[in-house]
């Protein structure tokens, strides 16, 4: 039933099995599962469980704070989110992408659901590029809406220039060029 549920599951998950010293410390974790879209995001050939714990497949966790909290979700229960990229290598494969993290005891051990948003984060970057072009580009008509306009108020008695409103009119029309190309 386990295997079942879990193999056709879009998001990758995988179990892992508390490793104990005798004293009942949480040395390492051995694999247990990992469902078939867990073994493609990272590239894992399925023999990888087999050859490795998780300190031997991914030695950078080795005293951190990843696996202080792993250990602490086995030991309480409580369970852990976070987001985090990798671009590691792993036992015989390679992780590469940015995941929600969902971490929960398990027995003695651990269920670790990853959601992979990788593309989501590279269009809000993308996103966010765009913002800070289009923002850049609108400064200038602004600003030289506000020179003009700062030149009108100078000289309130008088009417304005055939030149300074014909300035205006033109920084209001790249803005508004710009604004309505955003929003085609």
């Amino acid at each position: 039933g386990f295997r079942a549920l879990f193999d056709s599951f879009p998001d990758a998950v995988g179990v892992l099995w508390a490793l104990r010293d005798p004293e009942g410390n949480i040395t390492d974790f051995a694999f247990g599962y990992g469902n078939p879209s867990m073994l493609r995001s990272f590239r894992i050939p399925p023999a990888t469980a087999e050859r490795y714990t998780l300190l031997e497949a991914l030695p950078r966790m080795r005293g951190s704070r990843a696996f202080d909290a792993y250990v602490r979700v086995c030991e309480s229960g409580v369970p852990w989110v976070r987001e985090i990229t990798y671009d590691t290598p792993f036992g015989d494969g390679y992780m590469l992408g940015t995941f929600v993290q969902r971490v929960a005891k398990l027995g003695d051990g651990l269920i670790v659901f990853l959601s992979d948003v990788t593309e989501q984060r590279r269009m809000e970057a993308e996103l966010s590029s765009y913002a800070d072009v289009v923002a850049h580009d609108l400064r200038e008509p602004l600003s030289g809406i506000a020179l003009l306009v700062t030149l009108l108020e100078r000289r309130a008695g008088e009417p304005p220039s055939p030149d300074v409103l014909r300035m205006l009119r033109e920084s209001t029309e790249r803005a508004r060029e710009l604004i309505d190309g955003v929003l085609v």
